[in-house]
């Protein structure tokens, strides 16, 4: 991972974050993982499965831990919640959120899915209450610190295209910014920036 984030500055910094990020999903399948306090639930296949923090990983303060799925295949599922933000691919190409039912997202559950041709995190940062579009996008193409973050903050790891996770919180109610910066596999450029992001509301 080090070598697909690298120096953004570099020449050929975004294809080689592109090609680093096909190379990824062609040979790898990310099943996620919440945060301290949450719940978290995936349905495995048979094989083997590598468990590491990307970040701590990249800079040397943890080792992956291995495990294996085996025996006889055993009918999993999901908690069932009407909760659900997905990721989805968009007519020319890119990727953009979709969300629903957070309005009642009463018993903290929430189903979090890949329903697009890339890899994702799903990113929900705290906004004030009258946060719009508009001061949104302005904040992702200045270099300044937006006045509109509350400190909240949750995220949950990369899953790939056709995994569907569910998470139970805890998600305290308001208004929030759900996004992406996982590298763009067409030119390097990280996700939200590419309009990969929505404003969402909980509770």
């Amino acid at each position: 991972f080090g070598a697909i984030f690298g120096d953004p500055t570099a020449p050929g910094a975004g294809a080689a974050a592109a090609q680093g990020m096909r190379n990824v999903r062609a040979a790898t399948t990310w099943y996620g993982g919440g945060f301290k306090g949450t719940t978290y639930q995936v349905v495995l296949p048979a094989g083997t499965y590598y468990v590491l923090g990307i970040q701590s990983t990249v800079m040397g303060l943890a080792q992956p831990g291995t495990f294996t799925v085996a025996g006889e295949p055993r009918r999993g599922s999901l908690h069932e919640t009407s909760a659900t933000i997905a990721a989805v691919s968009t007519p020319d190409g890119g990727n953009k959120w979709r969300a629903s039912g957070l309005g009642g997202l009463k018993d903290g559950w929430l189903l979090f899915e890949n329903r697009s041709k890339e890899i994702h995190f799903l990113a929900m940062s705290g906004v004030k209450p009258r946060t719009n579009n508009a001061q949104v996008q302005q904040a992702l193409t200045s270099p300044d610190q937006p006045a509109f973050f509350t400190g909240t903050n949750v995220i949950f790891e990369v899953i790939s295209p056709n995994v569907r996770v569910a998470i139970k919180g805890p998600f305290a109610s308001g208004r929030y910014l759900v996004d992406c910066f996982v590298p763009s596999e067409v030119d390097g450029m990280p996700h939200a920036l590419m309009g990969m992001w929505k404003l969402v509301n909980i509770g």
